[in-house]
């Protein structure tokens, strides 16, 4: 993903109390001030750790206080436990209704639940932990800071009816896999959808599962067309950090669904020129247009702007140096014409020149570093192209196209 989360830059696994701090990577845990969507109430929270000129990685003994925006009156205080069965780790974002309903994400992948009368806790769950090991394995990166997975996912409540007609609120969160994680706001508790949860069209044998994930589905569509429309008109600014991620979320439903009415406002997004991240192999790259042309391909759309990502040459000793940059004149539904002039041997210039710029970088098992080429052909079909010294050294042609099935190039472009 190109922007750095506030979630990833203050996220703290539970070994970093015990580690060597060499043994791990710096986290921090900043003050968190929010406000209900209505602003009737703000929420902070503010560790001593935090007070000096320069915060302490791993801050805690965060203090949550909440206020009534109306009369500016205190409504409650609490104190993060820090000691025996009842320790908490710290926040890393918090969520709250104009109702005082109050969800708390912490750093060790955790979520639980407040009381909006007196901020007690109410109950809690681990994330991960409502994941297969399957999943785990194949959708979640473990890095030295921790468990990495939260890129262009979505964190919302709900509130939906059960069949006596009480309104009961739930918090979902839809991870870029769409397994979706829903908890009871009144118990801090997960209820489990099953099958269900996993895809967009699946049904749950209870009625009741069933009905909520129906209300999922409705939420996410209309939000992610609300959250594509505002951004079609203002792009969130970098630092900007949940309205950047719900952004990029909200284009993925849209192309996942596929939400035909979104295609407008993906049309005005793909040509933001922006670049958000570059690396040593020499490329850089637009993040926002390349996450706006993976949801249009399967929206059954060819992209009609440039692609997302630029190259140049690579120089000096293991190419750490940057040459001369390599221009593309080839429009991205004409690449298909040139695939067969790209073999093993041709310069990265040559490759250019065929078949234009690449879609995105990868990495493949056999290839190693390599960039892909979505080719946008009556059969679709993606062109893994690996680079080494100015030259091609490898091709692979892969069918079906990388972004028509599973979750692969979500991944690619966390």
């Amino acid at each position: 993903m190109q922007y750095l989360t506030s979630a990833i830059a203050a996220f703290v696994c539970v070994a970093a109390q015990a580690a060597a701090p060499s043994t791990m990577t710096n986290r921090y845990f900043p003050n968190i001030t929010v406000y209900s969507p209505g602003k009737k109430l703000r929420l902070e929270a503010k560790s001593p750790d935090n007070a000096g000129v320069r915060p302490q990685p791993f801050a805690s003994n965060f203090v949550y206080t909440l206020y009534d925006e109306t009369t500016k009156a205190k409504v409650w205080e609490r104190k993060q436990p820090m000691q025996g069965d009842d320790r908490e780790y710290s926040p890393t974002e918090i969520f709250m209704t104009d109702n005082a309903d109050v969800v708390v994400a912490t750093g060790w992948n955790e979520l639980f639940s407040l009381s909006g009368k007196d901020g007690s806790k109410l109950g809690q769950l681990a994330i991960l932990d409502q994941f297969t090991s399957a999943e785990r394995g194949k959708f979640v990166s473990e890095t030295t800071a921790g468990p990495m997975w939260e890129k262009w996912s979505r964190w919302s409540f709900l509130t939906v009816k059960d069949d006596a007609g009480t309104s009961r609120v739930l918090f979902v969160v839809r991870p870029y896999w769409e397994h979706r994680i829903v908890m009871e706001v009144a118990t801090g508790k997960a209820i489990a959808l099953g099958d269900a949860a996993l895809g967009g069209d699946l049904k749950a044998k209870d009625p009741w599962h069933s009905k909520i994930m129906e209300a999922i589905l409705a939420d996410e569509k209309e939000w992610a067309l609300k959250i594509v429309n505002k951004a079609s008109k203002a792009v969130p600014a970098p630092n900007e950090w949940r309205e950047s991620q719900d952004l990029y979320a909200a284009i993925a439903i849209a192309g996942r669904r596929p939400e035909k009415q979104a295609l407008p406002a993906l049309r005005v997004l793909e040509e933001n020129d922006t670049f958000t991240s570059s690396s040593s192999t020499g490329a850089d790259e637009r993040g926002l247009r390349q996450a706006v042309h993976f949801a249009l391909r399967r929206m059954g759309e060819v992209p009609m702007s440039e692609s997302a990502l630029s190259l140049c040459e690579t120089k000096g000793e293991f190419g750490m140096q940057r040459g001369a940059a390599l221009v593309s004149t080839i429009a991205i539904k004409d690449r298909g014409g040139g695939v067969d002039k790209v073999q093993a041997g041709i310069s990265s210039r040559a490759m250019v020149e065929a078949i234009g710029l690449p879609d995105c970088s990868s990495f493949d098992a056999q290839m190693g570093h390599t960039f892909d080429y979505d080719i946008d052909a009556p059969e679709p079909f993606t062109l893994r192209v690996s680079i080494e010294d100015n030259k091609v050294t490898g091709v692979k042609r892969i069918v079906p196209a990388v972004w028509k099935d599973g979750y692969e190039r979500e991944r690619t472009m966390q």
